[in-house]
């Protein structure tokens, strides 16, 4: 997968035996941003103790597993848009987007979330909400849901809470020490 800076996000896409595919950048009407936000540059940890470092054109990721960092900046194939308060990190992956949210919470602390294709439950709800293309593999596992969503469809995936929580990042520089 191209530009994955996250460590959290690799696991994520990585471990899922099913993956959630979008057509497009989501939401679909918002405009790119040029830069991230301030509120959300800084220094965290994840749950690993691991480090993520946000600044205005990009992320560092440092593990404690690689002694290289990922590094990613905001491009046409790593896309940061404005959704109710949060951000839609758009990802491209080879013919499509991985798509997850981040949230500020009054803390600091970064929540990410994504939708989880693995549950059955997930997926009818999300076949009732928008159009689901289903691929799978020679042995006919699934491998991919594919949507391209509506404006009011990823509203409607939002509202019914089909996204959940996938990580937390604590802030360990506050934003007057930057």
């Amino acid at each position: 997968m191209k530009n994955l800076f996250f460590g959290i996000v690799l696991a994520l896409a990585a471990s899922a035996c099913v993956n959630l595919a979008y057509e497009t950048p989501q939401p679909v009407n918002e405009s790119n941003l040029g830069a991230i936000p301030y509120q959300l540059q800084g220094i965290y940890l994840d749950e690993d103790s691991d480090t993520l470092v946000v600044n205005e054109q990009g992320f560092e990721y440092r593990s404690e597993f690689s002694p290289v960092a990922d590094v990613a900046g905001l491009s046409d194939t790593l896309i940061l848009r404005q959704y109710k308060g949060c951000y839609s990190l758009n990802i491209a992956n080879e013919d499509s987007w991985l798509v997850y949210l981040i949230c500020r919470e009054t803390n600091g602390d970064l929540l990410l979330y994504g939708i989880d294709v693995e549950e059955e439950a997930v997926v009818e709800k999300l076949k009732d909400i928008t159009k689901v293309i289903t691929e799978t593999d020679d042995s006919g596992q699934v491998t991919t849901y594919r949507i391209n969503p509506t404006e009011e469809e990823f509203n409607r995936m939002f509202k019914e809470g089909l996204f959940e929580k996938a990580g937390r990042f604590r802030r360990i520089v506050p934003e007057d020490d930057k």
